[in-house]
């Protein structure tokens, strides 16, 4: 993994060049409620942006593919810091723990 550091580690790293599998098989309980939360609350949005009234559906399921998309990148960048150390990641040192 490429790119500029611009804070020091703080907790322990888990995994220092996680994979695509390695962060998303990370993912907590409160990163899929987030992503599915960020999907269902843009989809009111989407209906009601739809103008004419023949547009209100296809915006909603535009709007939900994009907060689908916010949800997992924005999941997908808090499982990635906390297995290289960026944020607390108490719960992925126990399950590395366990798996050693």
């Amino acid at each position: 993994m490429g790119g500029l550091i611009y804070e020091e580690v703080k907790y322990p790293i888990v995994n220092g060049d996680p994979d695509f599998s390695a962060v998303v098989g990370a993912f907590r309980q409160s990163d899929w409620i987030f992503t599915t939360a960020a999907t269902v609350g843009t989809m009111p949005f989407g209906y009601y942006a739809g103008r004419p009234q023949y547009l209100h559906r296809p915006t909603m399921w535009m709007g939900a593919i994009m907060g689908a998309c916010f949800g997992i990148a924005f999941s997908y960048q808090n499982s990635a810091a906390r297995l290289l150390g960026y944020r607390e990641n108490a719960e992925e040192v126990a399950a590395a723990a366990k798996r050693a």
